[in-house]
């Protein structure tokens, strides 16, 4: 029999090609040694030899003593790491298995519970505010398994055929699978709580354990014999478009996953929630029945893991097999699909119905079609049980006293499943040596982190095989071959050559390579780009593309379209409007149908997949390339270093020097660190920092610059640090600093107002309206950013109202509505009369006349308005409070090192301080002239936010006709920059494949047109919310209205809301790709140069660039 170490890794397979991997070499099982599947026996006096597992519960149980488990096990792991990861010893590996992780403990994060205080500060001392969160964030998910029902499903895999191999644990908590693994097992486990994936590793080093999300998890298809576990269960979606399109639940999607990662003929063995059999959506299922078998489940019964999990829920052990290659889709061994109503009187134990309400009388469970048919798998009698908020869920009450006699229960039901699969030949076929070849350093024993793995190549990656002599994609975890037309293969090699060469050059400056080796990789890039032009002409070369003119039918369509869309929102109730449709519009859409399309650019020569390469914008910015003449010259990279490493400065010879110099490495103030540069003490830094930095409103212990302290709203900052220094003298200076900066009070002369003024209260205008026009009951709102001034029809037949302030076609009251909402005063004569006469439909001299009282009333409510001292006090101090409480701040960005920047380029002073401000602040106007340097300020800040850890991706929003030009350009400022290029005109299909590659690779900033950016749908729940939101809005608006105006326009938006919202509830999902929440994007630079007005806005002056709404 071998020893354990020698079987770690069972074999050594042949090197794939697969970018980023290194091969390690790896011990070999002798062929005449087959292994043994007992569990290990290995002796516990060595450390480096993997914990022995019994199948006795260890978690203590009660909620204060798994906590000070917990807290022991991180103390021992710390020590772990503090002696540079030395393994355990047997005493500390006996501490490090009593971890229960934080599923079972949700009161020790609950603030309001003063119970757990000492635990909850000394677990937040220990993790530090990061690790703390992710901690927290556990309490979701993280529950684990008894070791006996983890023996059993073990058991069963071994009894339908396990003799060697690969296999994955997804979610593998502190490893109780791993522990219960046959010898021969080579186990791969994977958990996103770093603290809980460093403890398994801890206990079995000879596992590989991965610190990742399941979802970034990146190895080849196929490369398990089986996967075993319990999956995290949960009403929510994680982000993977390789493995999740269909945006199923967190345990549907490490299904469907696992199953994709298993060999055909490989077993996927899990503990999942119910409702992944159960729920009335079938579609996760549907997606794991085009992939795999079911060969049985075992539901357990609720109290199944309340002792070791501390939590009741109903679970199911599935057992599934990964259908064979040549398998018939619809060769199935067992119904298990669809789902049927059980009604609540069905179920066989009822609790009182009284606490569920009448309401629920009625209602029923989903229940399996597997289950219905194989009732004998239900380990126990279904209940009605109640849950969360006093809904009913579905229970199922055990018979099973103990956890032996339940474990015992559960292996006799899988040995039958797994013995009426052998009878139909479903067994475990899947062996180490069926498994495709994979480099075997990609599972190498030990724990890696995220920092640790080496990224795999970005989707849609092209490649060039040799041995089959075609262009291959990656898919995100397989190479497969892209579909390439014979007349563009040569090229599309010559141009992933030009790829990688450049990528080549690149990495051998950051890396700072020997001149030589430069010279030479430069050298072989001038070659490949001279051969490449001579033979094919510019890298960026395209053809014009005219479209040709819209054919009547084609006008019609849209005409028909246009018309549609107009009725539907003049509509009301959903109904849509069936009156006349003005001639104007039709004549309007008519000659809009009539436009040609514009012309568009054409690159054949990409069609061989490069336009879908994520690294096309590399190639794109080897070329200077002159759109107008067609011509390239060759860009700095093939003459000269364009990216060199800029020094980070070890000294400063001034406190503001060095102050600088902390923010552009640190975003922040770090004492420590400002006092090493100037070669001083902390306590001469900070004093040196006094009028340079001042304590955070937040947080004393924080400073902030004083360019962020002393701007914004100074008002508001004075008054929270007066309030501040009362407690704490250390804000004495900051009150002092901003009593200097808040701008003086403007006075009532210095104010010029006019009706509508947002400042200015409603009861203000209705007054005036009252007082000026002899009006006795005027009544005025402001709601929802529009203006209504109502008072009864005969009030305004007066002379005041329709000659003094009015005309005979607007009297005063509509005229100061008017004002009001900034509309346009416009007389119009009566249709029959223009038909008439013929004359203009605008009566000029009634139009100049209404102009002029509207003139006379603005002069007079700019006299009234202040005319009152105790109005003018109140306004001014509004006004004050308002608008003049604003100071802009000053950021200078002399000191940013910006690395990465290419030092061909020198930005301008005011392009630096654009980037410092970007940095300091969430929200920046970049008002550049034309020609300014935009697009650098807006690469540069990408690249700084991205450095800084600031934002994850940043995504560059820009014109259409730009989209290319700006993509070189970020590529040629930015060499080394992980750049994803999106194009105009991208179809359905390329959108999907975009958004795709944006959330599954690192990428330092995203490019995209603005007409793909507004193609991006969000989720229909963010729709939902969005729309409820505004019903909420509205609701306030409704209670405040005064005017029947006010009323009508705010039910008549509520109805159109409320439509819209029922739309959205009835609205069937479709897999329709990844939306915005899922794409990795949380940064956007939207360039708003050719962007209309804002079409959501209910406001008529609103002037803010269009944003696509939600």
């Amino acid at each position: 029999m071998p020893t354990t170490a020698a079987v770690a890794a069972t074999r050594t397979d042949a090197s794939t090609d697969i970018p980023g991997w290194q091969q390690a070499p790896t011990a070999q099982l002798a062929p005449s040694q087959p292994p043994a599947l007992e569990i290990r026996s290995a002796p516990v006096e060595d450390p480096a030899q993997p914990f022995v597992l019994s199948t006795e519960i260890r978690v203590p149980s009660g909620t204060k003593a798994r906590i000070h488990a917990n807290l022991a096990a991180i103390d021992v792991l710390e020590r772990l790491n503090r002696e540079d990861r030395r393994p355990a010893t047997t005493a500390e590996k006996e501490v490090l298995a009593t971890w229960s992780g934080w599923g079972a403990c949700a009161e020790l994060f609950d603030r309001r519970n003063d119970t757990y205080a000492t635990e909850r500060e000394q677990l937040r001392q220990t993790l530090g505010p990061d690790a703390y969160r992710a901690a927290e964030a556990s309490i979701l998910n993280a529950h684990y398994t008894d070791p006996l029902i983890a023996a059993a499903m073990w058991d069963a895999l071994r009894q339908a055929g396990m003799h060697d191999g690969r296999v994955l644990e997804p979610g593998c908590g502190a490893g109780t699978f791993i522990g219960l693994a046959p010898k021969a097992a080579v186990m791969v486990g994977v958990d996103n709580d770093t603290v809980t994936a460093a403890i398994a590793a801890a206990l079995y080093p000879h596992a590989q354990i991965r610190a990742e999300g399941f979802e970034t998890t990146r190895v080849p298809a196929e490369s398990f014999v089986a996967t075993i576990g319990n999956v995290p269960f949960g009403n929510f979606t994680l982000v993977d478009p390789a493995h999740n399109p269909g945006r199923f639940s967190i345990h549907n999607h490490f299904i469907n996953k696992a199953i994709s990662l298993t060999a055909p003929g490989g077993y996927v063995t899990v503990l999942t929630s119910r409702y992944t059999l159960d729920s009335l959506d079938s579609r996760a299922r549907r997606s794991m029945a085009a992939k795999a078998d079911l060969i049985g489940a075992v539901r357990l019964p609720s109290s199944a893991f309340k002792r070791v999990a501390g939590t009741e829920v109903v679970t199911d052990i599935l057992v599934l097999r990964r259908k064979d290659t040549d398998q018939a889709a619809e060769d199935d061994l067992t119904r298990w699909i669809d789902t049927e109503d059980i009604p609540f009187e069905d179920i066989d134990h009822l609790v009182d119905r009284s606490v569920f309400g009448a309401e629920k009388a009625d209602d029923a469970f989903h229940i399996n079609e597997y289950f219905l048919n194989h009732p004998d798998h239900v380990l126990g009698a279904y209940a009605l049980g109640k849950g969360i908020h006093g809904s009913p869920t579905l229970k199922v009450v055990g018979e099973q006293p103990t956890r032996e006699a339940l474990a015992q229960q559960v292996r006799q039901r899988l040995s039958d499943i797994v013995e009426y699969a052998l009878t139909h030949d479903k067994g475990l076929t899947a062996t180490a040596d069926s498994l495709i070849e994979v480099d075997d350093s990609v599972f190498d024993a030990g724990l890696f982190t995220a920092a640790e793995r080496v990224d795999q190549p970005p989707m849609d990656t092209l490649r060039y095989h040799p041995p089959t002599d075609s262009i291959q994609r990656w898919s995100g975890h397989s190479w497969e071959e892209q579909r390439t037309p014979k007349s563009r293969l040569r090229e599309t090699r010559s141009l992933i050559e030009l790829r990688d060469a450049a990528t080549a050059v690149i990495a051998s400056q950051r890396d700072d390579q020997p001149l030589a080796v430069r010279e030479q990789l430069r050298a072989h890039l001038n070659k490949l780009y001279d051969g490449y032009v001579a033979k094919h002409g510019p890298i960026n070369r395209f053809k014009w593309i005219y479209p040709a003119p819209p054919t009547q039918e084609a006008h019609d369509r849209k005409v028909a379209k246009a018309e549609e869309s107009w009725r539907k929102t003049r509509g009301a109730d959903g109904v849509p409007y069936r009156g006349p449709v003005p001639e104007h519009l039709i004549e309007e859409w008519s000659q809009k149908a009539w436009e040609p399309a514009s012309p568009y650019k054409r690159r054949p020569h990409l069609d061989g997949g490069m336009k879908y390469d994520p690294r096309w914008a590399n190639v794109a910015a080897l070329e200077i390339f002159d759109e107008q003449a067609g011509q390239a010259l060759k860009a700095p990279i093939f003459s000269v270093d364009v990216l060199n490493v800029r020094a980070v400065p070890q000294t400063a010879a001034t406190i503001e020097d060095a102050l600088a110099i902390s923010i552009d490495q640190h975003q922040r103030i770090d004492i420590a660190y400002i006092a090493n540069l100037l070669g001083t003490d902390q306590a001469v830094a900070a004093e040196q920092l006094r009028g340079l930095a001042y304590p955070s409103l937040n947080d004393p212990d924080k400073l902030v610059p004083a360019a962020t302290a002393l701007s914004g709203n100074v008002r508001q900052k004075l008054a929270a640090a007066t309030a501040a220094a009362q407690r704490d003298p250390a804000y004495q200076d900051y009150v002092t600093a901003l009593r200097e900066v808040v701008p003086r009070d403007k006075e009532a002369s210095q104010i010029k107002t006019r009706p509508g003024a947002p400042w200015i209260d409603a009861k203000y205008v209705a007054q005036f309206a009252r007082e000026t026009f002899g009006a006795h009951t005027v009544v005025a709102d402001h709601i929802g950013g529009t203006w209504s001034v109502e008072c009864a029809r005969y009030q305004r037949e007066s002379v005041l109202m329709t000659e003094t302030w009015g005309t005979a076609h607007k009297d005063a009251i509509e005229l100061l509505d008017a004002l009001c909402n900034s509309k346009a005063i416009t007389v119009h004569r009566p249709a029959e009369e223009v038909a008439e006469t013929g004359r203009p439909s605008i009566d000029f001299e009634a139009t100049f006349a209404a102009q002029a009282k509207a003139a006379k009333i603005t002069d007079e409510f700019q006299k009234w308005i202040f005319d009152d001292e105790q109005r003018r006090e109140e306004l001014v101090a509004e006004f004050n409070k308002r608008f003049n409480s604003l100071v802009a701040p000053k950021h200078r960005g002399d000191k940013l090192t910006l690395p990465g920047l290419s030092d061909r380029f020198e930005p301008h002073y005011y392009q630096r301080d654009a980037v410092a401000r970007i940095i300091a602040e969430p929200t920046v106007l970049l008002d550049h002239t034309v020609g300014a340097g935009k697009t650098g300020s807006m690469l540069m800040g990408a690249m700084e936010l991205k450095r800084l850890g600031l934002c994850k991706q940043p995504w560059i929003v820009v014109p259409n006709h730009i989209v290319e030009q700006v993509g070189r350009e970020a590529a040629q400022w930015y060499p080394a920059a992980r750049i994803l290029l999106g194009t105009a005109g991208t179809d359905p299909d390329g959108r999907r494949r975009f958004v795709a590659q944006s959330a599954t690779t690192d990428w330092d900033m995203v490019i995209m047109p603005q007409s793909l950016f507004t193609a991006i749908g969000v989720s229909e729940d963010t729709q939902v919310d969005y729309v409820q939101r505004q019903l909420d809005e509205l609701e306030n608006h409704a209670e405040r209205a005064e005017t029947s105006v006010s009323k009508k326009r705010v039910e008549q938006q509520k109805k159109r809301l409320a439509t819209r919202l029922s739309d959205l509830s009835k609205q069937e999902r479709k897999d329709t790709g990844l939306k915005f929440e899922e794409t990795g994007g949380d940064y956007l630079f939207i360039d708003l140069t050719d962007l209309p007005y804002c079409r959501s806005c209910r406001s008529s002056k609103c002037v803010v660039g269009k944003v696509p709404s939600a």
